[in-house]
């Protein structure tokens, strides 16, 4: 369960300016092996749903915090490896977990759907910062996705040998 710590922090990286996708990889920032510049340059587009409307922003970073954070996919060799499948299956299998579990928390995994209107077309973006949608919604995406990961990670953390 996400801590009224970790939502304080999370409300606070918002606060600060930083879009949703960044502010789930900066929660993660100290277990990640990326430098905090390099976490916003890679988290920038996807804000706003890939600013098309698309994939939450806060499930994009999650997804990518995953795919950090759980075993690497080997590469460099052509052929299959078991090696290299088990560490696919595991990041898929927790990507689909995340998308479920949001989906289901959420209702919706796009930012169009979470928000109900496209935030990029006309004057969209001013009547949800006006209706307090920002405010509302993206926090509690946010809350969603970190807890999620959370939950993942300390499964798949207890379930790796060693």
């Amino acid at each position: 369960m996400i801590t009224e710590h970790e939502k304080q922090q999370l409300n606070e990286l918002l606060a600060a300016g930083y879009n949703c996708s960044q502010s789930v990889m900066l929660h993660f920032l100290d277990r990640l092996p990326l430098t905090k510049e390099q976490v916003l340059r890679v988290a920038q587009p996807f804000e706003m749903g890939l600013h098309q409307g698309s994939m939450c922003g806060a499930l994009s970073g999650g997804m990518m915090v995953l795919s950090l954070l759980l075993p690497a996919i080997p590469v460099g060799s052509t052929a299959e490896s078991d090696q290299q499948n088990d560490a696919r299956a595991t990041l898929y299998e927790a990507m689909d977990t995340l998308a479920l579990r949001f989906q289901q928390a959420m209702h919706a995994c796009g930012c169009e759907q979470l928000l109900g209107m496209n935030v990029n077309e006309g004057n969209n973006f001013q009547h949800a910062a006006e209706q307090g949608l920002f405010e509302s919604v993206c926090p509690r995406a946010l809350y969603a996705v970190v807890d999620i990961c959370n939950d993942i990670l300390q499964h798949k953390q207890n379930a790796l040998p060693g």
